[in-house]
This record gives structure tokens, C-alpha cells and sequence, in this order.
């Protein structure tokens, strides 16, 4: 075998070992949420300790993201440290759900919808929230998406 062949084969073991790395680094990030994270999340909210749960979200940020940090302290109608979890949510669909959830209508919520760059998906967004102030934003948000 050339040594041409020979880097190519190595190559394409390195690809193939990265793969399988990144299937069970996501496998074990769900395996997480689900036994540790979700319940571990819902006992520092159930005692409303902010502190506590702002250290285990600095903890295990990049294991399970900021959405069930969101979700949990929305559920509780603890609005201020939703929004405190909203704002970092890195998928511009969910971040404009959950701003739109905590009925934030601001420039940062606009900023956000423009990044959407689906406008399907804002309209379904639309279909979805029952206040008249997001729906006319989603509204012109898509409209302007339109023109373009």
C-alpha cells in the first residue's frame, strides 16, 4: 500500500472514531438529563434555591443547556430566572418561544425572531401564542421576511 493509501486509511479511522465519540458523548448527555439533570433541576426549584441552581447550571451548562433550566423555573412562575435562562438559549426558535412564553416583547425578542429566518416556523410560532401583542410582532416580523 502506498503511503498516500495509508493516510487516507488512517483518516478515515480518525473520522470514524470521532463519530462514535460524538454518539456516545450524546448518548450520555441524555442519559443525564433524563436520571440526574431534569429531577436535580426540579428539586432546587421546588425550594426555590436561585443560587443553588444557577451553580448547577454553571456545573452541567454544556451537558444539557439552558432550556430545562427555562422550563422548570417558568413552570414554577419564577419569571425573573426563566428569563435570566432564556436569554442564553442558543437555538433562535426556542429562545423566541420561551421570550415569547415569558411575554417579553422588546428589541432582544424582534432581534430573535429576525434570526428565526424561517418564516413557516413563525408562523406556526404565531399559531401557537394567544397574545395579541407577539402575534402582531410575529406578524411583522414575517411580513418583512416577505418583502425581502
Amino acid at each position: 500500500m502506498s503511503r498516500l493509501g495509508r493516510v487516507i486509511k488512517s483518516e478515515d479511522r480518525v473520522v470514524s472514531t470521532l463519530a462514535q465519540y460524538q454518539a456516545i458523548l450524546v448518548e450520555t448527555q441524555h442519559k443525564y438529563e433524563a436520571t440526574i439533570g431534569k429531577p436535580l433541576i426540579k428539586s432546587f426549584v421546588s425550594r426555590a434555591d436561585w443560587a443553588g441552581l444557577k451553580k448547577h447550571y454553571g456545573a452541567c451548562r454544556s451537558k444539557i443547556g439552558p432550556l430545562p433550566f427555562f422550563k422548570a423555573c417558568f413552570e414554577a412562575s419564577a419569571l425573573k430566572e426563566a428569563r435570566g435562562y432564556a436569554v442564553v438559549i442558543p437555538d433562535p426558535i426556542e429562545k423566541l418561544s420561551a421570550l415569547l412564553q415569558l411575554q417579553e416583547f422588546h428589541k432582544t425578542t424582534l432581534e430573535v425572531a429576525f434570526q428565526v429566518r424561517d418564516p413557516e416556523r413563525l408562523l406556526q410560532l404565531q399559531a401557537e401564542t394567544r397574545n395579541s401583542v407577539a402575534i402582531n410582532l410575529l406578524q411583522q416580523v414575517y411580513d418583512k421576511m416577505q418583502q425581502k
